[in-house]
Formats: structure tokens, sequence, C-alpha cells
């Protein structure tokens, strides 16, 4: 959640100061929401569960 935040106040930061100008489908909620989305993908797919959390997973079935 910490990248789609930083991305918001960024994009918000360059908008505001007129360094880019932002369409109106690529508002700094929609580019914080995104970039947060792909965080998590890219995140979940290099990672591996531990074998505790796999434990933990097979106890509460």
């Amino acid at each position: 959640m910490l990248v789609g935040f930083v991305a918001n106040i960024g994009a918000k930061l360059l908008d505001n100061a007129g360094m880019v100008s932002l369409l109106v489908y690529l508002d700094p909620f929609i580019l914080g929401v995104i970039s947060n989305l792909i965080c998590i993908l890219v995140v979940s797919r290099f990672s591996q569960p531990t074998a505790v959390a796999l434990a933990y997973l097979e106890a509460i079935r």
C-alpha cells in the first residue's frame, strides 16, 4: 500500500507543480491504485510461503 500512496502523492505533487499535465483518466488516485496492484502482483509472484504459513493454512482448512 505504501507504493500506491507514494505514487498518488508524487503524481499529485507533479500535477500541482505544473511539471506534468495528467489526463482525466490518469488521476493520481488511479495511478496509485494501479501501481499498488502491480506491486502486489510482482511481490506475490516472486515470494514463496514458509513452512509455518503452509502448516497454518492446512490447520484452518
